[in-house]
């Protein structure tokens, strides 16, 4: 199992080649070493950084791999915020955190929600959909936080919430017994709302796109509806 993370290089190349200590360091992973000494700047990064990147890619790209075939999405969110913290400790406490951290995380970020947040927004029974329908504001927030830093994942998160609104209201509509109901048809939209604005605000900062791309929705599903049109 994948308990610890990638061990990290040693702190200069020995005499043997680059490949060879690539294959030694990928054997053993799930122990973390430490370096016996602060690498120089010119040994940093020409070798110890370029191959630590390397590593962490390799290391991780199958680990978000087969964690994302074995466990829900919050299962997953939760690992890889885990893993990026973790990684994050290591860089501030033996790299250059001012030259190296952006580096790991974005190698980090397209590891673990680049390469998989269309699967992990559309994922059936614990993807967006399901967060959003149940309400589930955490898993909301971490999957907000962690997909911040990929523009394109947080347009498909709009994109989710606007079909959940939709979908939602069609519902209310579709139910005769509320629509012929006026005082009660209107009681049950503004809890709607209400919900959605929980939502939006506690899983997503308040975000005024968030907020605006909310309230579109709700006027757009509204209005294309003839039962509701006035």
């Amino acid at each position: 199992g994948y308990r610890t993370g990638p061990p990290l290089p040693a702190s200069s190349p020995s005499s043997s080649s680059i490949s060879d200590r690539n294959t030694s360091n990928r054997s053993s992973l799930g122990s973390v070493g430490e370096p016996t000494r602060p690498p120089s700047s010119n040994v940093y990064y020409s070798w110890f950084e370029v191959n630590y990147l390397a590593l962490i890619r390799d290391f991780y790209t199958r680990e978000a791999n087969e964690y994302i075939d074995r466990h829900t999405v919050g299962e997953y969110l939760e690992k890889a915020d885990s893993r990026m913290r973790q990684e994050k400790r290591r860089v501030e406490t033996y790299m250059d955190r001012t030259q190296t951290m952006s580096k790991v995380q974005e190698v980090l970020d397209y590891v673990w929600i680049g390469r998989h947040y269309k699967t992990l927004i559309q994922q059936e029974n614990s993807g967006c959909k399901a967060m959003f329908a149940q309400a589930r504001v955490s898993e909301l927030r971490l999957m907000y936080s962690l997909f911040s830093r990929i523009p394109e994942a947080l347009t498909d998160i709009a994109t989710v919430k606007q079909e959940c609104i939709s979908a939602a209201i069609a519902d209310l509509v579709a139910d005769e017994t509320t629509v012929n109901a006026p005082v009660r048809f209107v009681e049950k939209l503004l809890a709607l709302r209400e919900r959605f604005e929980r939502v939006v605000s506690q899983a997503f900062g308040g975000s005024l796109e968030f907020s605006n791309q909310m309230k579109v929705a709700f006027e757009k599903s509204l209005n294309n509806d003839p039962k509701c049109a006035h």
